[in-house]
């Protein structure tokens, strides 16, 4: 990829980090040796903008869906550009659809930056300015993403943050990570009911993961994750602060995936929490605040 003008890639030991800043700021492959950690990239996807055909990109300035795109704001009903097309909600918001530009970077590590002013760029993807960075750096343990968030408006609204890495699904693959709770949804992804975690997605335990369906919610999350792909004798250890409590396991048919996704609220928190939620990560960004998270990717051999 290193050929490619669009791809920022970067080394460390056997560790290789490839990025397309033009395409959400996206993952395009995270490798140990020879082996993908995440999906193969799509053949259209950098030519399309396609962040969904990589191995993952940033949710900013909000993660998951906001229910018809609307949602309450300094007194008013905010709407956002329906951005998944035919589906009816505002989906991972605006971030992971625009081009990042490249700041400071060496063989190992780099930052890309968005800012976002909907007068220029569209109220309808976010209505709130705001400026975003993301730090990838490889180093001999694995990788870390550090993320931020600045307002840059002159009001508060409401910030959420969270990644989305496409991990490859092999027919041995694991998931062992600690819940506590699991939100019931709508049948587009809208939650409903919180419950505790069902035994089938109680994941304390080790478990196999190609031929369990999920795309649940899980709260209370104590911040680790273990990703073990036992025939590449690899565990891959997912790391995240309390300010992204809530995991997200996302296991379709197709394509052959494990989405193990930290985050810092649920989704439609924006709706929830004004309704009187306080359990679902609802926070306000002040003028000039800086909402900040890092999450850590280990990679050992086992």
């Amino acid at each position: 990829m290193a050929d490619n003008p669009e791809i920022v890639s970067l080394t460390h030991g056997a560790l290789a980090l490839d990025l397309a800043p033009g395409v959400g700021a996206s993952i395009v492959s995270f490798r140990h040796g020879d082996f993908s950690l995440t999906r193969p990239l799509e053949p259209d996807a950098i030519e399309t903008r396609n962040p969904r055909g990589t191995g993952g990109f940033p949710m900013i300035p909000f993660a998951g869906r906001i229910r018809d795109g609307r949602f309450p704001c300094g007194g008013q009903t905010r709407q956002l550009a329906l951005n998944f097309g035919t589906h009816p909600h505002a989906i991972h918001g605006n971030a992971w659809q625009r081009v990042w530009r490249v700041g400071a970077r060496d063989a190992s590590a780099a930052t890309l930056m968005l800012d976002h002013d909907p007068a220029r760029d569209g109220a309808g993807t976010w209505p709130f300015a705001y400026r975003a960075s993301l730090r990838y750096a490889l180093a001999a343990r694995g990788l870390s993403v550090d993320m931020a968030v600045e307002n840059r408006d002159g009001q508060a609204w409401p910030v959420g943050m969270g990644l989305h890495p496409y991990f490859v699904r092999t027919a041995d693959v694991t998931l062992r990570a600690n819940v506590t709770g699991m939100w019931k949804a709508s049948d587009t992804l809208i939650p409903l009911e919180h419950v505790p975690v069902p035994q089938v997605f109680d994941f304390s335990r080790t478990k196999a993961m190609d031929g369990l369906r999920s795309d649940g919610v899980y709260t209370g999350w104590d911040g680790k994750a273990e990703i073990t792909w036992p025939a590449q004798r690899l565990r891959l250890t997912i790391t995240a602060p309390p300010a992204l409590n809530v995991l997200v396991v996302y296991t379709p048919d197709t394509p052959k995936v494990l989405c193990v996704e930290p985050q810092s609220h649920v989704p439609n928190a924006v709706n929830m929490g004004p309704e009187g939620r306080g359990d679902v990560g609802y926070r306000l960004l002040a003028p000039g605040e800086t909402f900040a998270a890092r999450v850590e990717f280990a990679v050992a051999q086992i």
